[in-house]
């Protein structure tokens, strides 16, 4: 079993299709949907896999307004709660090369676009993650 925490504002309506796979596999995916819930649940859980979407809410996460949320919340999570990069996947419909770029800058090479990928693609790369943990 496998605790996944996907940070992703469409929890409960178009993450299902992506999720119900994972849950069936016996793996425990938790949903923050927002970047306030995204911090609240790193500060009191660790994962071993975490997928992180990159438009979020942001509520009162941020003291100013953010573009991308997620991409804060990928700097917080390595920088300041110490996650291992190679445990995060990007999963988003950004597609912007400079977004990714900075993306990587923090050693997270894991960027899937949603809709460009189906959801094998992200599947293949969640084993591959799963895999590398054991």
């Amino acid at each position: 079993m496998v605790r996944i925490l996907w940070i992703e504002d469409e929890g409960n309506t178009d993450l299902i299709q992506y999720k119900q796979p994972l849950v069936e596999k016996g793996h425990v995916v938790d949903v923050a949907e927002t970047a306030k819930e995204a911090f609240e649940t790193l500060n009191c859980m660790k994962y071993d896999l975490y997928i992180v979407d990159l438009l979020l809410p942001q509520e009162d996460a941020f003291e100013e307004h953010i573009e991308l949320p997620g991409v804060e919340i990928l700097k917080k999570m390595i920088y300041h709660y110490h996650i291992d990069s190679k445990k995060v996947v990007v999963f988003t419909v950004v597609n912007d090369e400079e977004v990714h770029r900075d993306i990587r800058q923090l050693g997270i090479r894991r960027i899937i676009v949603k809709r460009l990928q189906d959801i094998d693609f992200l599947k293949t790369e969640i084993d591959k993650m799963i895999g590398d943990e054991g």
